[in-house]
């Protein structure tokens, strides 16, 4: 049953009451005690996604999305599963299916963050950054304490050349999970595109600790450190040439030789 269905189940119940009780304070009784019943009725019940998750994380879309099918052949209408099937969607390359998904889910609840979050993800991967800024704000209006939407936000500005922008996002990401090596990275090329290479270095020296073959941070770290006249940056961008980045070999070529 879908969540229009619960709240007029709830309505109903409540109507029947106060007609059938002539008592007044009988009746305010039995109304409380009717909505809660209809309270705890109209919970969405709780699926047992766990075959699906387990599809998800071994990539095999296709197979989880047929558990989803599956599901929702009797709860077309729940939340967490046409969630589920938009993330599917997306991993699958079908954007525009996903994106209907998730507006099927802001329908049903118009207060879920993490479906704002996911339409700004698909819109920005369309390449229309503006529209996407507008879902992740939505999304963080919703839940201010949800660290991906300013993540994703600050990417955005960031692809519209809106670098100051983008390190205020960052900075809030990080300061609600700081474990997000992808804004410290962010943030270290915003740092560095605005000129503050000494920034720049402690938020790309952070993401190597945790992971030292990110390519894109031993380059504008070894940037960094060559624009600030330290010649040590010369070992990043050789390193960075041989991790894939063959432009570092003009920044060799004009800061190294």
């Amino acid at each position: 049953m879908d969540r229009t269905g619960y709240f007029k189940i709830r309505q109903l119940v409540v109507f029947a009451a106060l007609v059938c009780f002539s008592d007044f304070s009988f009746a305010q009784e039995s109304v409380i005690k009717t909505m809660e019943w209809a309270e705890e009725y109209s919970q969405p019940p709780k699926l047992d996604l766990t075959t699906a998750e387990q599809l998800f994380q071994a990539r095999e879309y296709k197979d989880a999305q047929k558990e989803i099918d599956r599901l929702k052949e009797t709860y077309p209408n729940h939340e967490e599963l046409n969630l589920f099937e938009g993330k599917i969607l997306m991993e699958r390359k079908k954007y525009n299916k996903a994106m209907e998904a998730f507006d099927k889910v802001v329908l049903i609840n118009p207060k879920n963050a993490r479906a704002f979050y996911y339409r700004g993800l698909v819109k920005d991967i369309d390449g229309d950054h503006m529209a996407s800024i507008v879902e992740f704000t939505q999304a963080i209006t919703v839940n201010p304490e949800f660290s991906l939407p300013y993540e994703a936000r600050a990417t955005a500005k960031s692809r519209l050349e809106d670098n100051f922008g983008a390190i205020e996002d960052y900075t809030k990401a990080i300061e609600l999970n700081p474990k997000l090596m992808l804004a410290h990275e962010g943030r270290g090329l915003a740092y560095y595109r605005t000129g503050q290479y000494e920034k720049a270095k402690v938020d790309l020296t952070k993401v190597l600790r945790s992971n030292s073959n990110r390519s894109y941070a031993v380059y504008y770290l070894g940037l960094s450190k060559v624009r600030s006249g330290d010649r040590s940056g010369c070992r990043d961008l050789y390193r960075a040439m041989s991790l894939g980045l063959s432009g570092a070999a003009n920044d060799i070529e004009k800061y190294c030789n």
